[in-house]
């Protein structure tokens, strides 16, 4: 991590290792995050992508913990998840990000722009599974 550095991606489980970080080792990581930010100025805040669309695949005595739920975290977490992962659903390869409104709105303004688009029967199942 350096001044230049903007995001940090903490991929937990992991693909392809499998590996699922202890809660000890994600606060260890929330702790330099907040050090990096200590010594920024607010806005230039060192921001955190936490991918955790395999959550629901963890084996053995392992635990999955949401990043953003550590501390001073959730107000600097986008956190990525995918209907693929936990619906079994590979084929809808449809995602979502969830985070603060000031982390969301300048992606919700490149939706336009992205090339790749579900399809609407997709979605509305998406979204029936979720409310469920």
């Amino acid at each position: 991590i350096t001044p230049k550095s903007r995001v940090l991606i903490v991929n937990s489980p992991h693909n392809p290792t499998g590996k699922v970080f202890s809660r000890e080792e994600l606060e260890t990581i929330a702790r330099v995050v907040r050090e990096e930010n200590r010594n920024r100025l607010p806005g230039d805040e060192l921001l955190v992508i936490a991918d955790e669309v395999y959550k629901y695949v963890c084996h053995g005595d392992e635990q999955h913990i949401h990043f953003a739920s550590l501390q001073d975290m959730n107000d600097i977490t986008l956190t990525v998840s995918s209907a693929g992962k936990t619906f079994s659903a590979t084929g809808w390869q449809i995602g979502w990000i969830v985070g603060p409104r000031h982390l969301i709105q300048p992606c919700q303004a490149l939706l336009p722009y992205l090339q790749f688009c579900a399809p609407t029967p997709m979605q509305q199942a998406l979204a029936d599974c979720l409310d469920e």
